[in-house]
């Protein structure tokens, strides 16, 4: 019988990209597939467990050590290389420090993040000196902030 791991493809192929180990004999293969981070790689260890390999990177890897649940694995020292593994629930911890690598194309906004990027949404601004001109007045005075009948007036005009 053959132990089962976490297929990253699956749980985590939506949003970061997914590899494949050099030596895996098959592509579909869960135990071959990896994911590339900026410091280290994540790979599936076993059952609900993974692993992470963290080479030159002192100060990722003791952040990711100093999570509870992780458990250092290997220890080649704090300059060398070390390899942890945790359970998939700390993916989130674990995944803030080594960064894994996002897939190309659109972000996905939190709620959150949505809500404070509507706050500074694009309004257009119309100038006062574009506006008369536009209706053939002389502007004595130009001021950065038009007011909303100036505004109505230009997109009226438009």
């Amino acid at each position: 019988m053959t132990p089962t791991c976490i297929n990253l493809a699956e749980r985590f192929g939506g949003r970061y990209r997914i590899g494949h180990d050099e030596a895996a004999e098959s592509r579909n293969d869960p135990w071959g597939m990896v994911m590339p981070c900026r410091f280290g790689t994540i790979y599936p260890y076993d059952g609900d467990m993974l692993a992470l390999d963290i080479d030159y990177h002192p100060g990722a890897a003791r952040k990711v050590a100093a999570i509870p649940g992780v458990r250092v694995h290997q220890d080649g020292g704090w300059g060398g290389e070390m390899t942890f593994t945790f359970n998939v629930t700390l993916f989130d911890a674990v995944a803030a420090i080594v960064r894994p690598k996002r897939l190309p194309g659109p972000r996905r906004l939190s709620d959150e993040h949505k809500a404070k990027l509507a706050r500074y949404q694009f309004q257009p601004r119309c100038s006062e000196r574009l506006s008369k001109a536009r209706t053939g007045q002389t502007a004595s005075k130009v001021t950065n902030e038009p007011s909303e009948a100036v505004c109505a007036a230009t997109a009226r005009s438009e």
